[in-house]
């Protein structure tokens, strides 16, 4: 998600605004999951590290919204994060078996890569691929 940012704000060479909102990010991260584990145990060294990890992208896209970067592919992006969301929720409802779920997280996968548009970039490359 964020890495498309971070690539605007070296090629704009903003070192300036990525390090300390690394430096910053990455403290409150620590004190977060310092916490989270204290109260959630495992779940909270997960849920800190996601956490932070998110905090760190949604700055680093606010300093390059700043700075002039367009719109990437943000309403794609949640809309994967709500689809996986939610069949994490239906697998927790229910017990699949785990043919089942590969074969779930197969689709997904190939719809996401529709959504993204990533087969003309496949196909592009095939014919290369069967010359050599």
């Amino acid at each position: 998600f964020g890495t498309a940012y971070v690539q605007f704000l070296l090629y704009k060479k903003s070192n300036r605004t990525i390090i300390p909102s690394r430096i910053i990010v990455g403290i409150l991260g620590i004190v977060l999951s310092a916490t989270l584990i204290r109260f959630f145990g495992m779940i909270g060294a997960v849920l800190g590290v996601l956490i932070s990890n998110f905090a760190l992208q949604v700055a680093y896209r606010t300093c390059a919204r700043r700075l002039g970067c367009p719109k990437r592919q943000e309403r794609y992006f949640i809309a994967t994060v709500t689809v996986l969301a939610i069949l994490y929720g239906i697998s927790l409802m229910f017990t699949l078996p785990l043919a089942l779920e590969i074969v779930a997280t197969a689709i997904g996968t190939v719809l996401a890569g529709y959504g993204y548009g990533l087969w003309g970039l496949v196909r592009s490359y095939l014919p290369r691929l069967k010359r050599r």
